[in-house]
């Protein structure tokens, strides 16, 4: 083990150290060409060290490689005029800490496959699979491609056809040599990063010939109605493959079309599982509409002419409707705790389309645009104005009731902006209605999702340098809704992301990870249901994913056996931090490093007393009751957690967790006073906050 010791140009008095088993070596500025060259000549691969010198928020640009313990001297030291005798419990701590911790061992993750499953084949599917080309294979669990798009007749605001748009896509993906499987659907997925094992079912039945004379259609008894509009169980393909394609789901396999083909068709609605190999997945599995028929006050399914926005758009492109008087109803369903509580961020921009769409066929149809609050972004604001000129009226209201009378439909709605209770007779009622994530897919994959049942969590997670490398990324409206051009700019990002990644002949990660120790583990679950990315699975054991751990530490804090640990950061090496810094009258802080310890680095031109002592953890959820306990134990007048804001957390509920924590101690009469320990949430502009905080407990 290797302690070195930097004086950062001489700004900070060293003193004399001496550890049995430790070599010391001592520089002016680590941090110089000079000092990593010193540094490298002596440290070995994989070698445990410890860096004493200025904050890592200032190493960590040159230091990563080496993996060290960190100990600043310098923010928390000399520059807040704090004497030798305080540097020296500095870096005795990180000595402590250093044996008592295992260096962070290198992932390495061999790129045993360079292909790309693509999972879903809307526009991001087919964005991302016309980029990587002959590397993609593309699966879809609808026999033909296009998604929610290939259902539309044009997209909006521009009115473009898709003949102008999908199909030039669809042309390019098709003769670029991807590989697509139609009518197949994902069994499991296993394995990591360039290596991954994929198990599908693919229908056995399907139209093999065909030459589109249409004699199944026409002898076919089965009718369904698909998105508002009646079509057969054997269907005209809307886009790619051409031809008659057979919806298995509804078809009651008579076989009058097989006796009429011309062609060959198999009707078979088992399935043929198989596995595939694949070194990344990008999800792209689109829009999933939320089921209206759940908004009693509005009659869906109950009433006739009340339509979701795809139903009504399909009818109107087709002509099956001409409406006099149309009410399109914003946020049906969405930011309402009864249903779903979120915004689905484009359903404002859906209604404004359904009503252009309405407005550009029937400019003499009257069209009332019903809201809570309405919002596009960017250019597209001008679509307001547009449509106010063309006669749409917009009020301010969500609809009470909606009621049958005369033939038609009454919707009753207060106008929040006059306080006038309007009802407005009408044809054809549009729900516009929010997206719900695709639960199908999701559960199959080792992520966690967020409140609302999205991968966001995981997704950024994405963002962070600093975390494992990721090999399943979401795309398009998979990832959140976005809209068509959203969609493709995701795809383009997440395709160029994983082909990238995968052009290497092997993935290496230096991250800190979970570890569970299996003789030690209870089973008791309680580390997976509390990991933000579901990086910890349970199956005859409890195992974490290297792949997926972003290195938080809330499993560690969580186990009540001491099974989990997390690398750099073992209990057994912050528990030696915590009994070589603590004394009588020691304030313990525990710092979280992305934003509390940075305050606390901004806080030497202010001041604070030099009885703070501080440990920078990765996240304030890392720390256990045991750290805090112990500290108590040794003499600290008190303790603080400082963490970041709550919904700034970079590990997204780790703060949370650990607050929960703190009044579950607090709750321990007798234990712990209160008023002597605390959790702060400290931004990192906030070094006069971090300041106050420690003044008012050297006061408790």
């Amino acid at each position: 083990m290797k302690a070195f010791l930097c004086s950062c140009g001489n700004r900070i008095p060293l003193p004399e150290f001496k550890e049995e088993g430790v070599e010391v070596f001592y520089h002016d500025a680590l941090c110089s060409p000079a000092g990593i060259e010193f540094i490298t000549e002596r440290w070995r691969d994989d070698e445990p060290i410890m860096i004493a010198g200025c904050s890592p928020v200032v190493g960590e640009r040159y230091f990563s490689r080496f993996n060290p313990i960190y100990i600043n001297i310098r923010e928390q030291g000399s520059y807040l005029g704090h004497g030798q005798e305080k540097i020296g419990d500095l870096i005795r701590s990180g000595v402590a800490w250093l044996k008592a911790t295992k260096p962070i061992e290198k992932k390495v993750f061999d790129v045993k496959s360079t292909d790309i499953l693509i999972i879903g084949s809307g526009v991001a599917g087919l964005e991302a699979a016309r980029l990587i080309g002959r590397k993609a294979i593309l699966i879809e669990r609808r026999p033909y491609l296009g998604g929610t798009v290939a259902d539309l007749d044009r997209l909006y605001p521009e009115g473009t056809p898709n003949s102008h748009t999908l199909m030039p896509l669809i042309n390019q993906v098709v003769s670029g040599g991807v590989r697509f499987k139609p009518d197949t659907e994902i069994v499991s997925i296993q394995g990591r990063p360039g290596d991954y094992r994929v198990r599908l079912r693919e229908r056995k039945g399907k139209v093999v010939r065909c030459d589109e004379c249409g004699r199944c259609l026409e002898v076919c008894p089965v009718e369904v109605v698909d998105h508002g509009i009646k079509r057969k169980a054997i269907f005209r393909s809307p886009s790619f493959p051409p031809g008659y394609l057979i919806d298995f789901s509804t078809c009651d396999l008579c076989g009058e079309c097989v006796k009429v083909c011309p062609g060959e068709i198999i009707l078979d609605r088992s399935w043929n599982e198989y596995e595939l190999h694949c070194g990344g997945i990008i999800v792209a599995t689109g829009l999933n509409h939320f089921d209206p028929v759940q908004l009693s006050e509005f009659g869906y399914g109950r009433l006739p002419n009340v339509y979701t926005h795809l139903e009504f758009e399909r009818k109107l492109a087709r002509g099956e409707i001409k409406p006099e008087k149309v009410v399109i109803v914003h946020c049906a369903g969405s930011r309402d705790e009864r249903y779903l509580d979120y915004c689905s961020g484009i359903c404002c921009l859906l209604g404004l389309k359904e009503a252009k769409l309405i407005k550009d066929r029937y400019p003499e149809t009257e069209v009332y645009l019903l809201y809570i609050d309405i919002r596009v972004r960017g250019e597209l604001e001008y679509l307001y104005k547009e449509l106010r000129n063309l006669g749409v009226k917009f009020v301010g209201g969500r609809p009470a009731e909606i009621i049958p009378k005369d033939g038609r439909l009454m919707v009753k709605v207060e106008d929040s902006l006059s306080s006038t209770l309007l009802k407005i007779p009408a044809d054809a009622v549009v729900l516009s209605t929010g997206f719900v994530p695709d639960k199908k897919i999701f559960d199959l994959l080792p992520i966690n999702l967020d409140r609302e049942r999205f991968p966001k969590a995981y997704d950024w997670s994405e963002l962070s340098v600093d975390g494992p490398p990721h090999a399943i990324l979401f795309a398009g409206s998979a990832r959140e809704p976005m809209s068509v051009p959203d969609s493709i700019l995701d795809a383009r990002a997440k395709a160029y992301r994983l082909s990238h990644l995968l052009s290497l002949p092997r993935i290496e990660s230096h991250h800190p990870v979970s570890v569970i120790d299996e003789e030690r583990c209870s089973l008791c679950s309680l580390c997976i249901q509390n990991c933000p990315y579901g990086a910890l699975q349970k199956e005859e054991k409890v195992r974490s994913d290297p792949a997926v751990c972003m290195g938080c530490g809330v499993c560690v804090a969580t186990c009540p056996s001491g099974a989990a640990n997390l690398e750099s950061y073992e209990t057994g090496g912050l528990m030696a931090a915590v009994e070589s810094l603590t004394k009588e009258g020691t304030i313990l802080a525990f710092l979280c490093r992305w934003s509390a310890y940075p305050a606390a680095d901004q806080a030497y031109p202010i001041g604070y007393p030099e009885s703070v002592r501080i440990i920078r953890v990765p996240c304030s959820g890392r720390v256990d009751p045991q750290l805090i306990l112990k500290g108590f134990e040794l003499g600290a007048r008190a303790v603080l957690i400082g963490g970041c804001y709550p919904e700034a957390c970079h590990y997204h509920t780790g703060n949370i967790k650990e607050r929960r924590r703190i009044k579950l101690l607090h709750a321990l009469d007798g234990i712990v006073d209160p008023r002597r320990l605390r959790i702060e949430w400290i931004g990192t502009d906030e070094a006069a906050k971090f300041v106050r905080v420690v003044e008012e407990l050297e006061k408790a």
